[in-house]
This record gives C-alpha cells, structure tokens and sequence, in this order.
C-alpha cells in the first residue's frame, strides 16, 4: 500500500531510503519484506541492481588498480629519467658557472685595461699639449732670437769704428789686449760706482743726524712744557691738600671730643648693666660668670629675667582679678617701670 508521506531523501541509486525512521508510520507489514525498513524495489529497478552495481565496481578498481601499478612503474622510470636529467643540468649549471665566472674576469679584466687605456690616453693628450706648447715656445724664440741676431749683427757693425779705436789705443798703450782695457774701465765704472754710492749713504747719514737732532730738541722742548703744567698741577693740587688737611683737622678734633664724651656715657651704661647682672645673679643665687664687657651676654640675662617677671606679674594680675581683688589696691604693684625697662632693654 502507498505511503501517507514521500520518500524525504533518495540514495545513490534512486530509490534507496536513506532516513526511513522519518517514514515508519507509513509501512505495512508484508509478507515480501523481511524487515520494516527494507523498502520493496519499483518495478523499473531489477532485484539484483545492487549486486551488479557491486560487481561493476570491483571490476573498475582492478582496472584502476593495474592502471595505477601501470603508472607508478612509468613514474619510477619518469623519476630515474629525471634525475639523469637533474644531474646533468647541474653539471650543464657548474659549466655555465665556470663560463660565466671566465667571461665575467674578462670582462673586468677589459674594463681595467680599458681604464688604464684611457689614463695613459688623457696622460699622453696631456704631454701632447704641453709638447706642442713648448714647441711653440722654442718658435717663437727661435724667431726671437734670429730678429736679436740681425740686430746685434747691425750693432756689431755699427760699433766697428770704436773697435778699430779701442785697438789703436791698445797699440799706443801700456795693456796688453782688449780685455785689460775693458776690464780697467770696468773697475773705474765700479769704483765710480761705489763713490757715488759712499757719498749718498753719507748724505743720508748727515740728513738723519740732523733730523734727530731736531726730534730730540723739540721732544726736550714738548717734556719740559709738559713738566712745568705737571708742577702747576701738584702745586694746586698741594694748596687742595693743604687746605682739605685744615678742614679734616678741625672734623678731628670735634670727633674726638664727641668720642671722650660718649666713651663717659658708654663706659657708665656698661657700669649699669654689669651691676643690673650682679643685682639679678645674686637674687637668683647664681655666681656673677659673665665678664663686664661682655656686654651681650649680660644683656641677654637680663632680657630673660625681665620677661620672667613680667609673666610673674600677669599670672599675678589674672589670679587677683579671679578673686575680685587688685594688685594696685594691696599695694604689690612696687616696679611699675619694670616691664617698660624690660622692654627697653629687649630692644
């Protein structure tokens, strides 16, 4: 009988249920079927498909399986092939290294020769031009020296007459040639030479000599004006002195006077303060260690113990007030200056 619901999935051979649990309400027992989830076969599919389908399949994995020693056979005579290969492209590669590493030292070896080249090139351009410059140089004065030539030669002639002069001299003279000739002018030139320069150095000397004679006369004459306005200075300057030595004289005497009268007055407060010290150390039962010009310490002293009785005298003043009755009344207040001198001396 039909199912109430369709097949939900279909297996690989069409008609295969793969979720049956999913259409269990809908079979009907059978006596054809030997389980509940075994589904009966449509009329288009045979009864032993599945085995065929089995039977297929084995026959294609021997294939495949042949196949695959067929390969793997072919591979492994691929892979010895191959590496034949692989061994001679590395011997092809280290050839082609060693090549390269041949072609590559040639060609540096071709570019320091063709630097080198190019050095010795600009160095022989160089030499080149310096060549050429100074065979211009000897040009010009060989071209130089011919035109000298034609010169000295029209010279030569011009001075012949005073040559055959020269040589009548020397045939009525005392010397020997014409050398001796020449050379005895010379050291006549020399010597003329040398009066000439004499005479001028002793021109010059005398000229410096009154030059300095003159500097020295009116630097004498500039110093001694400059004395004579130095004494006038100290003059005035000593009349200053003098009359500033007067006013401080009498400053002097008014600040000595003032000194020994306030020397009486110091030396009597110093007096006061050491007995003030004597008067509290012994009222305190104390030994006088303080010395009489140490004037500080003793002061000092005297500052505490004014204070201490100034706090005597309050704590005095606030008692009595508590108990209603007055210092001034009873009589107590005997040092009504105290605490002023106290605070005098403070200062």
């Amino acid at each position: 009988m039909p199912r109430t619901k369709p097949t939900l999935k279909l297996g690989v051979y069409g008609t295969f249920d793969i979720n049956p649990e999913q259409a269990v309400s809908s079979y009907f027992e059978s006596k054809l079927q030997d389980e509940l989830y075994n589904k009966k076969p449509c009329w288009d599919v045979p009864r032993e498909g599945l085995q065929h389908e089995a039977i297929e399949n084995e026959r294609e994995y021997y294939e495949n399986f042949e196949q695959q020693e067929i390969l793997k056979k072919k591979a492994a005579i691929q892979s010895k092939i191959n590496e034949k290969r692989i061994d001679e492209m590395h011997l092809t590669q280290a050839q082609l290294r060693e090549k390269f590493i041949g072609v590559n030292q040639f060609l540096k070896e071709c570019t320091k020769k063709t630097k080198r080249s190019e050095v010795q090139i600009t160095e022989q351009k160089t030499q080149q031009e310096v060549l050429s410059d100074e065979i211009e140089a000897m040009r010009r004065d060989t071209i130089e020296l011919s035109i000298f030539e034609k010169k000295f030669r029209e010279i030569v002639e011009e001075f012949q007459p005073y040559v055959n002069v020269f040589n009548e001299v020397i045939a009525q003279s005392e010397y020997e040639s014409f050398e001796d000739l020449i050379n005895h002018c010379d050291s006549l030139m020399l010597a003329q030479v040398e009066i000439a320069e004499r005479e001028q150095e002793l021109i010059k000397g005398i000229e410096l000599v009154r030059q300095k004679m003159v500097d020295s006369t009116a630097k004498a004459a500039q110093r001694i004006i400059e004395l004579n306005d130095e004494l006038a200075e100290l003059e005035r300057c000593y009349s200053q002195a003098k009359s500033e030595t007067f006013k401080w004289e009498n400053t002097l005497s008014t600040a000595k006077d003032y000194i020994t009268e306030n020397e009486k007055q110091t030396i009597t407060l110093v007096d006061s303060i050491q007995h003030l010290y004597e008067l509290l150390a012994k009222r305190n039962d104390e030994k006088t260690k303080l010395k009489k010009f140490d004037v500080g310490a003793q002061l000092d002293y005297i500052r505490d113990e004014i204070e201490i009785l100034e706090d005597i005298i309050k704590r005095a003043h606030h008692k009595m007030a508590k108990e209603g009755q007055s210092m001034l009344g009873e009589g107590s207040n005997r040092f009504p200056n105290v605490a002023d001198k106290g605070s005098n001396l403070s200062d």
